[in-house]
């Protein structure tokens, strides 16, 4: 029973990527079609040091889809922290933000809409079409929240009403200059393929939303060992990416979180020496090197402090760092008299910290035997070390180690073994990793 109490406990705290439900929602439409055929490799750039910024589950929504009206500020504000009132300021930011630092490349990891609209796919295109513009190349693939959704909607006032959602053919129409129009191999069962990024460096992105829910297509195992199998051949280094992430992170919550047969996948990497799988989904920052590839999940782009990847990647090796988007230069630098805007970093952080003490503050509420004042205390530290998780950033467990026995004091578990299960993880920084290659 406490284990169950525990597992419960961990998914309404981890802010899950799962989709936002309407009524009478039942998740994912039927697909249809057969993918269209790549058009062969794209020209590698000679390696001396490559740049890529990485960002995921951007969450992105057209304005036309909603006036911010009483039934989406609702759905948004009790839901899982994402700053959606202002989604569009944040993908104008990092739009212009990469323009600006002029990387290399561009890899954007799923969960590219808020609930898979046609409209904001074509919008989140044209904003795409403005850093190639730049001579910047993207990559894409898709998230559990971009293809075929049931919850595909517009909003206005009290009401919402469906639009249509796109099927794995027309994703891949939409997006066909960000990846799969230039791809060195395409896999001909779901929506994977490999870029050249340079001249060992090779870019595969693992498509586990569109051939099947949550998984590479058992049919697709055979494309993806040939395509290491070449690589390897070729001295090539590879990065793999992926939506859901390729490790289990946190033993008490991985059901959907992690790909359902990422065991196949991820003994091909290391039989093949991949260098890193970048993934996302948690909307939480956390790398998971236990295993024979490193896994880093990038945080959310939606969700303070609205981090995103720098990747070095050099003879040497390969260098990943987070950076914070901040919204609130962007609008300075565009004259922006909006509040909120100008003090975008301390109004997300607030959004963000407030879901998370409506959890906790309606557990500590529902505990027996303690005041009001340990009540308070007990909450505030559970934002606190959630906080820090989200973020992947250390915590000195010292400073909420009173909170942290009144909640072990609760019966059934609950968050006190929340917290001793991502103890070691707080202990880390998980923004940041280094691996060597050594290359000549």
């Amino acid at each position: 029973m406490k284990s169950r109490i525990f597992a419960w406990l961990l998914a309404l705290i981890l802010l899950s990527a799962c989709a936002l439900a309407l009524p009478g929602e039942s998740g994912r439409v039927p697909l249809g079609g057969e993918p269209e055929k790549g058009k062969g490799p794209a020209a590698g750039k000679e390696m001396k040091e490559y740049r890529i910024i990485t960002a995921t589950d951007l969450h992105y929504i057209s304005p036309v889809l909603t006036d911010q009206g009483e039934y989406f500020t609702n759905l948004v504000t009790y839901a899982d922290g994402k700053a959606m009132p202002c989604i569009e300021e944040i993908a104008e930011a990092f739009t212009d933000r990469v323009i600006s630092e002029a990387p290399d490349l561009v890899i954007l990891s799923g969960d590219l809409t808020f609930n898979g609209a046609v409209k904001s796919h074509t919008d989140m295109a044209a904003k795409l079409s403005r850093i190639e513009k730049a001579g910047i190349p993207v990559l894409v693939i898709p998230g559990n929240h971009d293809i075929g959704r049931s919850s595909a909607a517009m909003f206005r006032g009290k009401n919402f009403t469906r639009v249509p959602s796109p099927d794995a053919v027309l994703f891949r129409r939409i997006y066909r200059d960000f990846g799969p129009d230039e791809a060195a191999s395409r896999d001909p069962v779901s929506g994977s393929y490999t870029w050249r990024a340079g001249e060992d460096l090779l870019i595969l992105m693992l498509d586990t939303n569109s051939g099947a829910e949550n998984a590479l297509p058992e049919a697709s195992f055979a494309w993806l060992e040939q395509v290491l199998s070449e690589a390897r051949e070729r001295k090539e280094r590879v990065i793999a990416v992926s939506h859901q992430n390729l490790y289990i992170h946190n033993k008490a919550y991985f059901r959907g979180v992690v790909i359902d047969n990422a065991p196949g996948a991820a003994a091909l990497y290391e039989k093949y020496g991949v260098l890193l799988n970048l993934s996302g989904h948690m909307h939480m920052q956390h790398l998971e090197e236990d295993y024979g590839v490193p896994d880093m999940a990038t945080s959310s782009l939606a969700v303070y402090p609205h981090h995103y990847g720098l990747i070095t990647v050099s003879k040497e090796g390969l260098v990943y760092e987070t950076r914070d988007l901040s919204v609130s230069a962007w609008a300075r630098e565009r004259g922006s008299e909006d509040p909120r805007l100008l003090d975008f970093e301390n109004w997300s952080r607030t959004f963000f910290e407030k879901t998370m003490e409506r959890q906790a503050a309606a557990r500590a509420a529902g505990a027996e035997g303690f005041t009001k004042a340990e009540k308070k205390r007990m909450a505030e530290a559970m934002v606190r070390v959630t906080s820090a998780y989200f973020r992947g950033e250390p915590l000195d467990m010292d400073t909420v180690r009173e909170a942290m026995d009144l909640w072990n004091r609760v019966p059934g578990g609950g968050y006190g073994a929340y917290v001793e299960s991502i103890r070691r993880d707080l202990e880390k920084d998980h923004r940041h990793l280094e691996i060597r290659t050594g290359r000549d």
